[in-house]
């Protein structure tokens, strides 16, 4: 398999990152160093030693903070070609959790081999610190949707960032749920349901279920 296709197999290779040698022979399915996960297991604790970087390849999970009240905001939904627990490369414990809410195939790659190989390879630094930049912009948009849209801002942000990768018009099965995507946008579930058929009755998307597509956008 050529590396033009390789790259195209792999999420995190598709965005340009690769974080150790074998990335430059992987085709999304390493010999070593993968695992699955089911929907609620925990990628990366909050508050434990940051020992591996771990690569989303398949599936969807969403970051979690724990606020000093014991209660957990969601901060974010992560995607195939994200990277969780990414300070694991500059800090000692992990600052979030990262919970699975599909079925999700991810590498785990120690944090000290990530280090040395990108010292090692000074070009692979370049793309990684653009991932790092783009999940920082993430958090910092969700904050922005938190204080200041309305609740269809919210909603069709959201959606829109989810259904970014297939070509318009595509079918895309929702991985949270409406209650789900209210924690993590600041709004209750019925909220979200009513804005969901909000943009449904202005033709902005189609709803099946779980599964929607865009038409158009909003006025």
């Amino acid at each position: 398999m050529n590396v033009e296709l390789r790259a195209r197999v792999c999420p995190v290779r598709r965005r340009g990152v690769e974080l150790r040698a074998e990335c430059e022979r992987c085709a999304g399915q390493p010999a070593a160093g993968q695992s699955r996960y089911e929907r609620g297991e925990l990628l990366c604790l909050e508050g434990r030693e940051a020992t591996h970087v771990v690569p989303i390849i398949s599936g969807f999970a969403r970051e979690l903070r724990t606020l000093p009240d014991g209660r957990t905001q969601a901060l974010r939904l992560l995607q195939p070609g994200d990277i969780a627990g990414i300070e694991a490369l500059h800090a000692p414990t992990y600052r979030s959790t990262v919970e699975c809410v599909t079925r999700v195939r991810a590498c785990r790659i120690a944090g000290a081999e990530v280090g040395e190989y990108v010292v090692e390879h000074n070009a692979v630094s370049r793309p990684l610190l653009r991932v790092v930049e783009e999940q920082a912009a993430s958090l910092a948009d969700g904050m922005v949707w938190l204080g200041q849209g309305s609740a269809e801002e919210r909603v069709f942000a959201f959606l829109e960032r989810l259904l970014q990768p297939y070509p318009r018009g595509s079918w895309v099965r929702v991985p949270l749920t409406r209650g789900e995507m209210g924690e993590l946008l600041g709004l209750g579930l019925s909220t979200v349901s009513r804005t969901v058929h909000r943009l449904a009755a202005k033709k902005v998307l189609e709803v099946r279920g779980r599964s929607l597509r865009f038409l158009d956008r909003p006025e």
